[in-house]
């Protein structure tokens, strides 16, 4: 879900360009079908693989034949319902050390953009409040085209490390119904406070089970107050330096997957009540036929992601190949703190580090 964060925003940024002062964007208008290898208004396939945004829509990973501007990663922008193709973005990702190929990458793309369409880019207003809490914009551009339609180019620093080069088309008036709808809706919806008893965000009590894993978040088990349905493990995900809880899991159980999908549908269900929203269906994100890394066989996943705080709740049913064992897992997450490992790591790695080096002295 990591490249969610990354290109969640798309309605902020329509917002951004319906708010634009006349004469910041170049008035000549050209024409846009499509980018990627595929239209506006064409649909995704039932198999597609889908991620909710966060702004009403979906995103689907695009693999085009003949990349368009050199991205790293490719995304159409759709209805949940109908999948129609309402957007297209592209994606490049840069190291914390990185900026000068950034802004070399966006100088280059921008250029090879305006020759796509025949037009020079204008500036957009700096945003006075950053789209994603963890991301601030350092250079915006863009320009209408025929249609309701416009590009944008950004460069964007991670403030959890790194910088990203991202590009955005997008068909406004098929959009905007949607988006408005879609924030109605939200402002009447529960917030994702956390699961099971434990705040995402709040700092974790100190524990002697406490176990550290191999990608230096940590895990440590608790019973909660009341348990949910026949789920009998639960957890939350600890980050190393500030010690705030960025996941909360539960995980159970079953002999027989007839009897973890009845578990999986009953929770999903009991989720979509609780916080007043459908579930997208995240199944054609895994491949069903054989284990991953991890010794999992993900048959279903359901997501559902809450507008503006970057949280999530996803529901997995599974087999693990290695415990032989048909599981259910319920896990809610904030991405923006976990977004925010890495730097904790290296936070932790100077840490260890001096403390080797005091000890030597």
């Amino acid at each position: 879900m990591k490249r969610l964060a990354i290109v969640v925003g798309v309605a902020a940024m329509a917002a951004m360009h319906l708010c634009a002062k006349p004469g910041l964007l170049d008035s000549a208008r050209a024409g846009i079908d499509g980018l990627f290898g595929a239209k506006f208004g064409d649909r995704l396939s039932a198999s597609a693989a889908v991620i909710p945004s966060g702004d009403g829509t979906v995103l689907s990973p695009l693999d085009p034949k003949e990349p368009e501007f050199v991205f790293q990663e490719y995304f159409a922008s759709a209805f949940p319902q109908t999948r129609v193709i309402v957007g297209f973005i592209g994606v490049d990702i840069f190291e914390d050390d990185e900026l000068d190929k950034c802004n070399a990458a966006y100088n280059r793309c921008k250029a090879a953009i305006e020759k796509r369409f025949g037009k020079k880019m204008g500036n957009f207003p700096t945003p006075e409040s950053n789209l994603v809490s963890s991301q601030t914009v350092l250079k915006n551009c863009g320009a209408e085209l025929a249609g309701s339609r416009f590009f944008m180019l950004q460069a964007i620093k991670n403030d959890s490390g790194g910088y990203i080069l991202r590009f955005i088309a997008l068909d406004l008036k098929a959009t905007k119904e949607v988006v408005a709808q879609y924030q109605q809706v939200a402002k009447s919806q529960p917030q994702l406070d956390g699961l099971f008893g434990r705040k995402l965000g709040a700092r974790a009590p100190a524990s002697n089970d406490e176990v550290a894993l191999a990608g230096g978040m940590r895990i440590q088990q608790f019973e909660p107050e009341k348990r949910f349905l026949d789920f009998s493990v639960y957890g939350i995900t600890i980050l190393p330096q500030s010690r705030k809880i960025c996941g909360v899991f539960a995980v159970s159980d079953f002999e027989d997957r007839f009897s973890a999908t009845e578990c999986f549908s009953r929770a999903c269900s009991l989720l979509e009540k609780k916080f007043g929203q459908q579930m997208t269906d995240a199944s054609a994100n895994f491949d069903s036929t054989k284990p991953d890394d991890d010794g999992e066989q993900i048959f279903k996943c359901s997501a559902m992601c809450f507008m503006k705080s970057l949280r999530f709740i996803e529901v997995h049913c599974l087999k693990d190949v290695d415990d032989d064992v048909f599981r259910v897992r319920i896990s809610a997450y904030d991405q923006s703190l976990r977004d925010a490992l890495e730097s904790e790591k290296r936070r932790t790695g100077v840490e260890s580090a001096d403390k080797d080096a005091l000890d030597a002295l």
